[in-house]
């Protein structure tokens, strides 16, 4: 349940100098301008610096049942698979409720000393100025002031989920900056790495001529 398949290590290292723009376009060069691969734009990030990339590990919420609520299970299954969680995992969240902390401080806490390499929440996230100032890297859709133990409960984990308006699998690769976040599917991270170092390549060779005086409109048409 909470083992998922990671890419090298060097793929996350190369990625990790770009950005969401180059991401993407790699993914429409793969995928074809009809696959959607970002999510959606008004999930937020934590700063304006924030950062994330890593495979994905997916948990998804729904209200309790009854039992689940007479034991305060709630988010026990999402703490344990924290405590299992990799370094440089990011967490992806969804569920069927936004005005409830689906996240908060003392998963962060734990998040950042582990080294994750940050979450995706669409959806509450509670305690949001004190997980900024620790700086763990954060995705999420509003602030709340509610808690999810008696609120939700973590019913997967390592499931496919929606999250953001698209599908997210375990595993799946997930890069987030300011621009927003895009998660290229894990059967195709391989490829996106390669077409990413040389759209980025050539964008560094771009952005030289036009510093040098080259007009826009003499620039050839880059290779899509």
């Amino acid at each position: 349940m909470f083992d998922i398949e990671r890419p090298p290590k060097e793929v996350i290292e190369d990625l990790r100098k770009m950005y969401t723009g180059i991401i993407q376009d790699a993914c429409d060069k793969l995928l074809g301008l009809s696959v959607r691969t970002w999510m959606d734009l008004d999930l937020r990030p934590i700063s304006d610096d924030t950062k994330i990339i890593g495979p994905a590990v997916t948990l998804w919420m729904v209200p309790p049942s009854l039992e689940s609520f007479r034991e305060r299970r709630g988010l026990s299954l999402a703490f344990e698979a924290i405590d299992n969680a990799q370094r440089g995992d990011v967490f992806v969240v969804g569920g069927e409720m936004n005005d409830t902390g689906m996240w908060g401080e003392m998963m962060s806490i734990t998040g950042k000393a582990k080294g994750l390499g940050g979450a995706v929440v669409d959806g509450g996230v509670r305690d949001v100025l004190s997980i900024r100032e620790m700086g763990f890297p954060l995705f999420y859709r509003n602030p709340v002031v509610t808690t999810a133990q008696t609120r939700l409960e973590t019913v997967l984990v390592n499931s496919p989920i929606k999250c953001g308006g698209i599908q997210v699998r375990p595993g799946d690769l997930v890069f987030g900056d300011y621009d927003g976040v895009v998660v290229v599917p894990k059967a195709y991270i391989k490829d996106v790495h390669s077409i990413c170092l040389e759209y980025f390549e050539e964008e560094e060779r771009v952005r030289n001529a036009l510093k040098g005086g080259l007009k826009l409109s003499e620039l050839r048409k880059r290779i899509l």
